[in-house]
């Protein structure tokens, strides 16, 4: 099969990562990838996979673009035509959006071409009566299908009136025999930050944006701290940076400055920035964090965390339940309980939890659900299965 796919994203976040995986792996088709120009093409690019370049697909946030209407109206045509034209030249059989941004496009393009499309939904985790649930709802009736990255997301697309036949769960995954338990540190964080090797770090692995909840981290680190002080000395570590350079970003790392300045949190609580070998960063982590606010489609930082041998604590949103299993694999927090947060913190660093036994399971957990293996094999079928329809 020819497989063409469609990304919006310059920059790259989970999403663009596992699309990364996927393609690399899907050895038995031709694929081509339609995007622009960024790290993320880039990143593509030296990897050996082809791309189209293609700059009006440029992300452009909704929420931060008040003529965001007007602008995709006014490239619409010119877009959805170029698409068409692309997919013919490449004699695609199947054209998959990766999320629900270039379907906007995609799916349009491909039917003017003739050819099946699909949407992996990556995010978010869709709400009754949203704004995006109505925006879904209209996508759906130009496109075949849709790929769920979990069982939340599923349900989010069919309470949004897809129908349930055109939704397909399929977990994300990663190579388990890459991401490998190892007591090793890297040490990478710790140089960087003149920290001992006796610092238990807490690393909270997320884009700096208001839904990833380092408000909250913030919080239950003044917490832990104040009111459930341990022995142990630690430290937060915020991994990552805003992203695209979002203004609303932007001015949430600043309101997080200043929470952090105003609880006296600045010894306490490091800026760790982006890093491209993230192997190595979780070497450095003892504890990993997910802290969102809102529904998380399926967090690739928990697994991969989980994979390594490091504990995992997670908001009870979303996916997040379907990775762990609450005091089994790792642990779960109320969405937005800084206390709650704090308080399991204290106990797993006070030694109070025996955490070998979860971390044995959670990376069974990985092996047995969330293997690229099984990814690659469950999203080849389902391609094929649109091939044999055409």
């Amino acid at each position: 099969m020819k497989l063409l796919f469609v990304s919006i994203r310059r920059d790259i976040a989970g999403g663009e990562i596992v699309l990364h995986r996927l393609i690399e792996r899907l050895h038995a088709h031709e694929t081509l990838v339609v995007l622009p120009e960024g790290a993320f093409s880039r990143r593509l690019i030296q990897a050996g996979i082809n791309v189209h370049l293609e700059q009006d697909l440029a992300h452009s946030a909704r929420s931060e673009d008040p003529y965001f209407i007007l602008k995709l109206a006014g490239r619409f045509p010119l877009l959805v035509n170029r698409l068409r034209r692309v997919i013919r030249e490449f004699k695609a059989d199947l054209v998959i959006s990766n999320g629900l941004g270039p379907s906007v496009y995609a799916g349009p393009a491909a039917r003017l071409a003739g050819v099946p499309n699909l949407a992996i939904h990556h995010a978010p985790v869709l709400q009754p009566g949203s704004k995006d649930a109505k925006r879904v709802f209209v996508l759906s009736k130009f496109c075949d299908g849709f790929i769920a990255v979990s069982d939340a997301m599923n349900r989010g697309l069919q309470n949004s009136g897809v129908p349930a036949r055109k939704v397909q769960t399929i977990y994300n995954g990663l190579d388990v025999d890459f991401y490998k338990v190892t007591s090793e540190r890297s040490n990478v964080l710790r140089t960087a930050f003149n920290l001992a090797s006796e610092v238990k770090l807490i690393g909270l692995v997320a884009t700096i944006a208001e839904i990833k909840g380092h408000h909250v981290v913030v919080e239950a680190a003044r917490l832990l701290r104040d009111e459930f002080p341990v022995d142990v000395p630690w430290r937060v570590i915020f991994i990552g940076d805003v992203f695209e350079n979002s203004r609303l970003g932007a001015e949430y790392k600043q309101r997080l400055q200043k929470q952090i300045e105003s609880a006296g949190l600045q010894d306490k609580i490091i800026w760790g920035g982006r890093h491209a070998n993230m192997q190595d960063v979780y070497r450095d982590l003892d504890i990993v964090l997910n802290a969102s606010v809102e529904p998380e489609p399926l967090g690739t930082t928990i697994y991969e965390a989980m994979a390594m041998g490091r504990l995992s604590i997670a908001s009870n949103l979303g996916g997040s339940s379907e990775i762990i299993g609450d005091e089994k694999s790792g642990f779960l927090v109320p969405a937005g309980d800084s206390r709650a947060l704090a308080a399991l913190l204290a106990r797993i660093l006070q030694g109070k939890i025996d955490v070998a036994p979860v971390l044995a399971a959670a990376r069974q957990r990985v092996e047995e659900v969330f293997d690229i293996r099984n990814m690659v094999r469950r999203y080849s079928s389902h391609f094929e299965s649109y091939a044999k329809k055409s």
